[in-house]
């Protein structure tokens, strides 16, 4: 199961056209992925949920209708979620969710770590009920103190993303050190 994919044709920065759609879908495929939770880029500050669904929605039947598979994988629809001040009143955040594994992927903003950040993570969990997946927590390796990184790991029943490329870098692999100690 890939539970963070953007192949979702022209809705943000991955597939841009169903052509590429149906080539990264074949890769998983060749990988043994079977279940794709397809999770488009969601910014509360650009549009409301319910476009987003609209628009979501639109590309997956889009996707859907190439009949470019035999069998086709298990997609399920989500959203990786932008964190955001407030982000945890939001009307409907809680639709944006993979519906079968009932988790929501946020994404913390790429800037210096603050304490609202975790406490809003926090909130969200309580107010929706959804297993919270905190995406690419690697990539702030570089902008996160030791703190910072305690802070968010202590995060209570959070999941935490990793990209492959951590185990790459001596600061990422650093960071994954207690997860296998």
């Amino acid at each position: 199961t890939d539970f963070h994919c953007h192949i979702l044709p022209g809705i943000d920065d991955g597939a841009s056209n169903t052509d590429e759609s149906i080539k990264l879908i074949r890769m998983q495929m060749e990988q043994g992925v079977r279940n794709i939770v397809a999770t488009p880029h969601f910014r509360l500050h650009e549009m409301s949920v319910e476009k987003f669904l609209m628009r979501r929605e639109a590309a997956y039947k889009k996707l859907i209708a190439c009949h470019a598979f035999n069998p086709m994988p298990k997609i399920m629809l989500a959203a990786e979620i932008a964190l955001e001040r407030n982000l945890c009143y939001a009307d409907g955040i809680e639709l944006l969710a993979n519906q079968e594994m009932n988790t929501l992927l946020l994404e913390i903003p790429y800037e210096g770590y603050r304490k609202w950040m975790s406490e809003e993570i926090e909130e969200i969990a309580y107010r929706t009920k959804k297993q919270i997946i905190i995406a690419h927590l690697d990539r702030y390796v570089d902008i996160f103190s030791s703190a910072d990184y305690n802070d968010i790991l202590n995060i209570p029943d959070a999941i935490f993303q990793f990209n492959t490329s951590v185990f790459t870098r001596w600061k990422s692999k650093k960071l994954l050190k207690p997860f296998f100690c």
